[in-house]
């Protein structure tokens, strides 16, 4: 329990394609009858203020020129008019934690370029919901539990908690996108399944949203004090997979059929091929959302669905069209039949050997993400799990932001459910010894741990202790993505076989640290650490007017 209690509990989803908050007021004795999605003050469409939008979207317009940046709504209709294709970014999130550099040159001067890193679009999104939320309250918010992906490196961890202190945010705590939805649905009196002695209470979370897919599988049983005793026995490993992948794959289909009569837009210039880009997928975002909602109203209809047409017209660039192009259900099933056929179930087959599970072992499948409700998404899992699975939907918009101001009120509370949660990683992490990759933890390991590793001298003569780590599920090079890394001089060579011993620790957030116990003495290496004030102040963003009144 932490001694002060906030005003607020807030809960952030930090979303590839959209973002929202929710929070618990203090003051309640029931703390669900309190908990509630709040708008996200923006600008709109149409440039007006607007304070009832209850999520942000991920995009992000630059004016430079101005010292001023929007994010939402009107950095999305900059970016899908293709007006101004260098100055407007969107779906970030995914490239948090890597070494990325946008550049966003000046309207009026486009040599002259500012580099623009992905934590910082990070913060400017933080810093919109937190200015937003003061407005609301009259008063600074300034701590919040942010959520990632379950799959999230250590790396992308620190990177958020680093976006949400270069936003003003002074205490926060990073919680798994499907641990909050499984908070929240437990929490919210839904029809669920406890000790069931069929199922033994085994629920798979599947959470698509619009650039990462994660599935996890939990056993959750009530106690004798009504606390949920909840083991995550097996998560996905990291998957790139959402809306932006359906857009991109219809996006591609406009594009083809654009340069069908046109030379390739290879021939262009950068800046045009920007703008086309922007105006096609945009343009395929808007027509996967109308036509999903067309195709959901005519599924128990086969005859109107079979002859259900959507004719796509828009102007791609310069007076040149996209005209009457046909769309129909079939259509989109063969555009869509890669990510269908094998992307879509791939990690719940992958997360139930994982598990050492059958799916008839499943009691409920919780589906929630913005993309939760495309039909080609239900029907996959539908016919994958079979018709006697319980496939629930859970509020796609704003499950996570709520199941995160739960946890948030649940460090400080006892009135809730509390998820007495046994966790674990979605990955192994390894260590490269010469040129050997040894595990150095395995996925099963759960947060708040520390333990040691052994590194053996592979060679005489070693004058430079290398610490570098991945992550994957197993140790060839081609599956293992790199994390930390660092060299440390040693005082004195060592001979083949001897000893170095490293001390890990692996906290709350599922972020790692190291020591190395060497010689005489003790060297620390954890990449990207929490920003200092001093860096904060400083950063380029605070120069910068959000969404200007």
């Amino acid at each position: 329990m932490l001694s002060k209690p906030p005003p607020y509990f807030c809960g952030i989803d930090l979303g590839t394609t959209n973002s929202t908050v929710s929070v618990i007021r203090l003051e309640s004795d029931d703390p669900m009858k309190k908990l509630e999605t709040r708008p996200i003050y923006q600008r709109d469409e149409n440039y007006r203020f607007n304070k009832t939008t209850e999520y942000l979207p991920s995009c992000i317009y630059f004016d430079l020129d101005n010292r001023r940046v929007f994010t939402g709504k009107y950095a999305k209709s900059i970016y899908a008019s293709g007006n101004k294709p260098m100055q407007t970014i969107r779906s970030v999130k995914t490239r948090i934690g890597g070494e990325s550099l946008i550049e966003v040159p000046k309207i009026n001067n486009i040599e002259d370029v500012q580099y623009i890193d992905i934590v910082q679009c990070s913060a400017l999104f933080l810093k919109t919901v937190r200015q937003s939320l003061k407005d609301q309250f009259n008063q600074e918010i300034d701590e919040a539990v942010i959520t990632v992906p379950a799959a999230f490196n250590t790396d992308e961890r620190q990177a958020t908690k680093n976006a949400a202190l270069l936003a003003g945010f002074r205490k926060v705590e990073i919680l798994d996108e499907p641990t909050a939805t499984l908070l929240y649905y437990l929490n919210s009196g839904g029809d669920f399944l406890l000790n069931d002695s069929v199922n033994d209470g085994y629920k798979l979370v599947y959470d698509i949203g619009g650039g990462t897919l994660d599935v996890s599988i939990a056993r959750v049983l009530e106690d004798s004090s009504g606390d949920l005793e909840t083991d995550i026995v097996a998560r996905s490993p990291r998957m790139d997979l959402g809306g932006d992948d359906f857009d991109q794959y219809l996006a591609a289909y406009f594009l083809s059929e654009f340069e069908k009569a046109r030379k390739s837009i290879e021939d262009r210039t950068k800046e045009d091929q920007s703008q086309i880009i922007a105006r096609i997928v945009s343009q395929a975002e808007k027509e996967k959302i109308e036509m999903n909602e067309a195709i959901k109203q005519k599924l128990h209809n086969p005859r109107r669905l079979e002859t259900y047409k959507r004719y796509v017209d828009f102007e791609v660039v310069s007076g040149m069209y996209i005209q009457d192009l046909t769309v129909t259900k079939k259509i989109l099933d063969e555009i869509y039949s890669d990510l269908v056929s094998t992307e879509i179930i791939k990690p719940v087959e992958q997360t139930l050997k994982y598990a050492e599970l059958q799916k008839e072992q499943i009691s409920e499948v919780i589906i929630t993400g913005g993309m939760s409700g495309y039909y080609a998404v239900e029907e996959s899992l539908t016919r994958f799990m079979g018709a006697n699975t319980k496939l629930i939907p859970i509020d796609s918009v704003a499950s996570v932001s709520k199941g995160a101001a739960i946890h948030h009120y649940n460090l400080y509370y006892e009135k809730l459910k509390k998820i007495k949660l046994k966790d674990r990683m979605s990955d192994d992490t390894y260590i490269k010894v010469g040129n050997e990759f040894k595990m150095f933890f395995p996925r099963t390991t759960e947060p708040n741990t520390t333990g040691t590793f052994e590194y053996v001298v592979p060679e005489d003569g070693l004058a430079e202790f290398s610490v570098f780590l991945y992550y994957g599920i197993n140790d060839k090079p081609d599956n293992l993505t790199k994390l930390a890394g660092k060299f440390f001089p040693l005082k004195q060579r060592l001979k083949k076989d001897q000893s170095i011993h490293i001390k890990w620790t692996l906290d709350k957030d599922k972020i790692i640290s190291i020591e190395i116990l060497e010689l005489d003495g003790k060297l620390t290496i954890q990449k990207d650490q929490n920003y200092i004030s001093d860096e904060i102040e400083s950063n380029f963003i605070q120069t910068l007017e959000i969404n200007p009144v």
